[in-house]
């Protein structure tokens, strides 16, 4: 295992020997293998813990575990305390992306204080297999499927060669333990699921199947490289800074036949995601007039080009977390929530003001916010998913009551009901349904 990090890492120049290095350490499996090996190498390791108080004692505990490791191994720790679900709704971001950006640019800053050279996280070639199935079937293009790097930026993943099993064997070997998040075995989520059931099937579909899909990432990595290099040269000069933002000719986008990636391009900078882009390809075709948002900027489909101005953050945008243990809710929407056992239940119709819900899909807190763009959930009913305003498009709701609209969503980011529309199928009660979460819309008082 050591010999084969120390040769990943010169092969693909990710550290210097002996340098400083800033290593992302959760406690669980493979950000200790990762601390473990960098450590035997010789590299000055900085341990970097991120508590985001999320799972009460448990994510106490880790921070102790970490603390106690860093200590072991004489390693320089440092640790930092996140409130979470603050920063979500100051942000109007879900719990993962806030978890990401906390913990980067606390990275970042560790780096710069400890002059390390880089940032070390514990992605391994599982965890690259599981993100290539999570973007295919959410539908992808080169960008999504071609995973994980070995360094981006200042990021760089040492172990992203080694499968999972590789990652334990050495664990076992070193008699190191290890924290394990309860989460990883509950297959509710897509990538557990992923995890446990898909990939552990390809080896009976395909002799060395495994292994194929390994090569085929490869290679889309090396389309991607060279991608970026065409869309760069291809979108030069096509951004134009006008007094109040920027403008994107459509004449010079219609130049191209991949339109798509080169908007991604020009954007990702001002915050715009990849459903959006999609979206905005796609309205292009249409009348002029349609608006798009991130978190910093607006962008505007005009009659000869596309607008970019910034934005100033809406600080007071009524949003409500619900605790598990709450049962009413006054604000941004009344909501008066109740459990049910499954047995005591009558199976009716439900009016579209009434949600009811698997219990044992949720994951709490969830948060009350209004729609945005590039939203998109499961309806009840239908396959796939769908554009939040695509649907309300389709139930002829007018602009102003779309902004009206708020939606339900879980602290992992999954929309859980439109309120007073559709829930999502994913947390509809089924024949496994001990427990029913029922919310009902109220008029307000």
């Amino acid at each position: 295992m050591i010999s084969s990090v120390e040769a990943y890492i010169k092969s693909h120049n990710l550290l210097k020997k002996q340098a400083t290095v800033v290593v992302g350490v959760s406690g669980g499996r493979d950000s200790v293998a990762l601390t473990l090996c960098l450590h035997q190498l010789g590299y000055q390791v900085v341990v970097a813990h991120c508590n985001f108080q999320l799972r009460g004692k448990d994510s106490d505990s880790d921070e102790v575990f970490v603390q106690q490791l860093a200590q072991k191994l004489n390693l320089a720790y440092k640790v930092m305390r996140f409130n979470t679900l603050d920063y979500c709704q100051q942000h109007r971001i879900s719990v993962q992306e806030a978890a990401r950006e906390l913990r980067y640019s606390w990275f970042e800053s560790l780096r710069l204080e400890t002059h390390a050279e880089a940032i070390a996280v514990g992605h391994h070639l599982d965890d690259q297999m599981e993100t290539f199935f999570i973007h295919l079937l959410r539908g992808s293009g080169v960008r999504g499927l071609k995973g994980m790097m070995p360094r981006n930026g200042f990021i760089i993943r040492p172990l992203l060669f080694a499968p999972r099993t590789t990652v334990e064997k050495y664990l076992v070997e070193q008699k190191q333990d290890y924290r394990e998040d309860r989460s990883n075995s509950e297959t509710k989520y897509l990538r557990n699921n992923i995890r446990h059931n898909l990939i552990p099937l390809l080896s009976t579909l395909k002799t060395n199947g495994y292994d194929g899909i390994v090569q085929s990432i490869g290679l889309l990595q090396q389309d991607f490289l060279l991608m970026e290099e065409l869309v760069k040269e291809k979108s030069a000069g096509i951004l134009q800074s006008t007094s109040d933002g920027y403008r994107i000719a459509l004449s010079d986008l219609k130049k191209h036949t991949a339109i798509e990636p080169l908007l991604y391009a020009l954007l990702k900078n001002f915050g715009f995601k990849g459903a959006q882009i999609v979206t905005m390809t796609e309205s292009l075709q249409r009348q002029p007039g349609a608006e798009f948002f991130s978190a910093s900027h607006r962008l505007t489909i005009g009659g000869e080009a596309l607008f970019i101005q910034e934005i100033s953050m809406q600080e007071n945008e009524p949003e409500m977390w619900i605790h598990e243990t709450d049962s009413i809710i006054e604000s941004p929407v009344k909501l008066q929530i109740e459990c049910i056992n499954r047995d005591e239940l009558t199976p009716l119709r439900q009016p579209a003001d009434v949600a009811m819900l698997d219990f044992g899909q949720l994951t709490f807190p969830l948060l009350v916010r209004k729609i945005r763009n590039g939203d998109r959930f499961q309806p009840f009913g239908m396959k796939g998913s769908k554009l939040v305003s695509d649907f309300l498009t389709n139930k002829h709701l007018s602009r102003s009551e779309k902004e009206k609209t708020f939606l339900i969503e879980t602290i992992d980011g999954a929309t859980v009901w439109l309120i007073g529309q559709r829930i999502d199928g994913r947390f509809a009660i089924t024949e496994n349904t001990k427990t029913i979460y029922k919310i009902v819309l109220k008029a307000p008082s």
